[in-house]
């Protein structure tokens, strides 16, 4: 008897290892079919940052402040491992393209003191515009997503920031000249 027991057993975790291993597959093909689908355009306007606190800017940054500049706004939140994977690209953009007048924003609708500890911890030297109202830039639905916004205000890109910084090349050209003439 207890040989059927433990044969039972041996079955039954077999059949749950084959279970959970079809399902990780699936999720990961779909994930990766998902990565190949172009975005859809979420914004037509340029995204809100009206967020209540900032870090790493002496003055909350508003469209007009930077009117004459390319801007990347991120959208993230601390419980986003894919976010979280995105920081240091983030960080390499800003160092890399910084001098030459590149703004990035990583934008949240989560308090400043959820962020706070968070954005040290992961050296996030870039501006972060923390606690903005769950109705502003409402039609993100899917996170990370970023959006490259031209001097004067022209949104150029938007999508997944996997291929963010190809795009900020193309959209600068080979000088990396961002800063207006």
């Amino acid at each position: 008897m207890r040989q059927r027991v433990a044969r039972t057993g041996v079955v039954v975790s077999t059949i749950a290892m084959v279970i959970i291993g079809y399902w990780a597959v699936n999720i990961r093909n779909v994930a990766a079919e998902g990565a190949k689908t172009p975005p859809a355009v979420v914004f037509k306007d340029l995204p809100s940052l009206t967020g209540e606190t900032w870090f790493n800017v002496s003055v909350p940054l508003t469209w007009k402040i930077l009117r004459d500049r390319f801007v990347v706004v991120e959208f993230w939140a601390t419980w986003c491992a894919p976010c979280m994977a995105n920081v240091d690209s983030l960080r390499a953009l800003q160092k890399q393209f910084e001098p030459s007048g590149l703004v990035v924003i990583g934008a949240t609708h989560e308090s400043a003191d959820k962020v706070e500890a968070y954005v040290k911890r992961r050296k996030m030297d870039y501006a972060i515009c923390a606690g903005q109202p769950r109705d502003c830039n409402a039609s993100v639905t899917s996170i990370p997503y970023a959006v490259l916004v031209a001097p004067g205000g022209r949104i150029l890109w938007q999508g997944h920031p996997r291929s963010l910084e190809s795009e900020i090349a193309k959209a600068v050209g080979s000088s990396r000249q961002l800063s207006p003439s």
